[in-house]
């Protein structure tokens, strides 16, 4: 698929552009697209705000507002590698377009004889098999996919993911730092240790995360699967969080953590957690990630049966102080708190039963208003709430509280008798109980 932006100010000429176009790629046999702008500034903040990505630009010089130079060098700074060619009025403008790189130029006295030739020649250069490639081994078998059709690669230990856009992925071995040099030509950027991310791709880069291309159609098809959605790791403004609730997500994946700041003219992701009664919001309550007072603020905005307690952890919860990992990178837990390389944290230790009493701790909630944020609250967010989140008949029961506790620590031997009076009450009723 070719896709092709016709930019010039006269009606007249974007007809007969377009009209050509068309033909061209009818006998060529060539799928192949095209859209239309009337000034150079609207096709020049396409591809600021990267909404648009052609691989021909046919692009008149003399427009009123924009002209197509202003045009060309704004949108070199985004696209290095789209074609363009100058249609003109005057030869006069034939040397001017040496900086931004134009492959042609075409004079508007000469279309009806020079652009069916230009154009082809266009083609030829744009389906040349020149694609960059990357391959890899994986079981018996070598792939070898476009470097342009890649999305992102993530590290697991020595496991390397690599996921691309439609959705497909493949998974092999090989350390991310290798993978990075062979593509250090392309543009693709280690935005974490874990990640390389094909920049042609991204739609914004923030301080705690990096933002692709086509992420309504992700949600939106994901819903229609069946599946509920997260946001996680956002630079998202409050507009743009709002705006991926009314796409499907459902809930905002440990809020405050690898999210736009606060801020009074832009309140981001964050508040859009707190301000979005629709849609769950999550919690790590270890006193490290969120301190407490932001949960009591967050208890206090949300619907309590919107907020969900997690815990974040990861292979160190429970255990000693020592070195451990977390997504093939080395973690220090020190305390009780887990820190990379660069000490930053790296997940937590808590373990639910934990956040649980902390929360109660934090906001001054009662066990029976706390107990659903960790039980019946997240089985509902995920759509599994009708086999468990909840004691009741019929209900899984994944765990249990046995009856000789004298050795549990004492917060959790008071629960559990806390909850076998509540089960006991409720028996008449059915045993309907979080």
């Amino acid at each position: 698929m070719i896709r092709i932006a016709v930019c010039d100010d006269e009606k007249e000429i974007r007809a007969y552009l377009t009209r050509q176009i068309n033909d061209i790629l009818a006998a060529e046999d060539i799928d192949g697209t095209v859209e239309c702008f009337s000034d150079g500034l609207p096709l020049a903040e396409a591809y600021e705000a990267r909404r648009a990505d052609f691989d021909l630009i046919l692009l008149d010089i003399t427009m009123k507002n924009c002209d197509g130079l202003t045009a060309a060098k704004r949108i070199r700074e985004f696209d290095r590698d789209v074609m363009i060619v100058f249609v003109t009025a005057s030869a006069e403008y034939v040397f001017s377009g040496y900086e931004v790189r134009a492959f042609r130029y075409l004079l508007k006295p000469e279309l009806v004889n020079g652009f069916a030739g230009v154009f082809r020649e266009c083609l030829r250069e744009l389906t040349k098999s020149n694609e960059v490639h990357y391959s890899f081994q994986t079981g018996n078998q070598t792939v070898s996919l476009p470097v342009k059709d890649i999305l992102y690669f993530e590290s697991d230990r020595r496991k390397i993911t690599v996921r691309l856009a439609g959705g497909r992925e493949y998974s092999f071995y090989e350390k991310l730092d290798t993978v990075e040099q062979a593509l250090k030509k392309q543009d693709f950027v280690r935005c974490h240790q874990s990640f390389l991310i094909n920049a042609k791709k991204i739609a914004s880069l923030g301080a705690g995360a990096a933002e692709l291309e086509g992420g309504e159609t992700f949600v939106k098809t994901a819903v229609r699967l069946g599946a509920t959605v997260g946001m996680a790791h956002s630079d998202a403004t409050w507009d743009e969080a709002r705006q991926a609730v009314e796409w499907g997500v459902t809930s905002f994946t440990h809020t405050f953590n690898a999210m736009k700041p606060v801020h009074h003219r832009e309140p981001g992701n964050a508040i859009a957690s707190l301000m979005t009664d629709e849609a769950y919001t999550e919690l790590i309550c270890d006193g490290e990630h969120v301190h407490p007072a932001m949960i009591a603020l967050a208890s206090r905005a949300k619907p309590k049966d919107k907020l969900v307690l997690i815990t974040d952890s990861m292979e160190a919860a429970a255990m000693p102080d020592g070195e451990y990992g977390i997504a093939g990178l080395p973690v220090i837990v020190k305390n009780g708190r887990a820190v990379n390389s660069d000490g930053a944290l790296a997940g937590s230790t808590l373990d639910l039963f934990k956040g649980l009493t902390n929360f109660m701790k934090f906001t001054g909630r009662t066990l029976e208003d706390a107990l659903p944020c960790a039980t019946s609250n997240p089985a509902r967010m995920v759509g599994i709430d009708a086999s468990c989140g909840s004691l009741a008949a019929g209900r899984r029961a994944p765990g249990h509280l046995p009856r000789d506790v004298r050795h549990a620590r004492p917060e959790l031997r008071a629960l559990r008798l806390r909850l076998h009076r509540h089960l006991d009450a409720g028996k008449a009723d059915g045993g309907v109980g979080h």
